[in-house]
């Protein structure tokens, strides 16, 4: 997605556009659900969108779901759909019926800016989410479907982050908005690289 409300699906191998579209309304997010089922965008008005498959876009994008605050991040898992905001909330919707919500993650305590999933395409085991104020937790599934919180990080986290990303080993990398460094939260430390 662009600054307008352009969204562009390029083949990086190749280098080249395969789709591009132009939403109502400024794209606020992206992502693909595993295995490239979906293509999915949220707008500023809390609106998420299909776009179709890779294979097979589709214009113009179909509602799934809506929220009525800011979306700022968004993933998918082979079930799920994760949804963060301006209000500090994470919502967890199914994929299969994005309208239902399934649990609501609310532990931030100012909008939740940036979300991960460990790199395991076979178990949704773990999720990272980070707040604007710079703290952020780890949420583990039970055997239930439910998502409870495992570990906290409070401080010591850049504020106003912007991407966070999945290790792999129960490690999440974190990086600020304007700064030169990467957080990497391992168990309970905090280690801070400079990049």
């Amino acid at each position: 997605a662009d600054q307008g409300k352009r969204v562009h699906l390029v083949d990086l191998e190749r280098g080249e556009c395969l789709f591009k579209t132009t939403m109502e309304r400024t794209v606020t997010a992206c992502c693909f659900s595993p295995l490239d089922q979906q293509m999915l965008v949220a707008d500023k008005f809390g609106n998420a969108f299909t776009l179709g498959t890779p294979q097979a876009p589709q214009d113009p994008a179909t509602w799934i779901l809506g929220c009525i605050s800011i979306i700022t991040d968004m993933l998918a898992t082979k079930s799920q759909i994760f949804t963060a905001d301006r209000d500090e909330r994470v919502r967890v919707s199914r994929l299969d019926k994005p309208y239902v919500i399934d649990q609501f993650l609310l532990e931030h305590g100012e909008y939740v800016a940036c979300l991960a999933l460990q790199p395991e395409p076979e178990a949704d085991s773990a999720l990272l989410t980070v707040g604007g104020g710079g703290e952020a937790f780890e949420w583990k599934t039970r055997q239930t479907g439910e998502w409870v919180q495992t570990r906290n990080w409070k401080t010591l986290l850049p504020k106003h982050p912007f991407l966070a990303i999945g290790l792999g080993k129960e490690q999440w990398a974190v990086i600020g908005d304007n700064s030169s460094a990467v957080s990497i939260l391992d168990g309970e430390s905090i280690e801070v690289e400079g990049i």
